[in-house]
């Protein structure tokens, strides 16, 4: 399953979406006023789970090579779904935590309005 043409055409178009996320990145980055830092800090996390997010199955692709043909498909999917638990986990426990930058933004513009 993962070692087929369109497996590797996935991947060059899974790369080639990280390569525009990337670019979208730095751009609105560079908008962000030097004195947002609650914001910054923010879209900092965000592009770190991106990044996870959509550079796992690439990595992936290339490690289950490492693994024994039988157990390749599982192990593939196993791993991605287990990421994915991670990241979503991950990504809540932000916006609900008292102290992170996305509660900080949100109780700033509740206090300004």
């Amino acid at each position: 399953m993962f070692d087929t043409i369109p497996a590797y055409v996935m991947m060059f178009f899974r790369m080639i979406g990280f390569g525009i996320f990337l670019i979208g990145v730095i751009q609105s980055y560079s908008k962000l006023k030097l004195k947002q830092n609650q914001f910054r800090r923010y879209f900092a996390n965000l592009t770190v789970f991106g990044t996870i997010y959509l550079i796992s199955v690439p990595v992936y692709f290339f490690l289950i090579r490492l693994v024994d043909a039988d157990y390749r498909k599982e192990t593939m999917f196993f791993g991605i779904e287990f990421a994915k638990l991670c990241l979503n986990i991950w990504l809540a426990y932000l916006v609900r935590w008292k102290q992170s930058s996305y509660r900080r933004i949100i109780d700033q513009s509740f206090m300004e309005n």
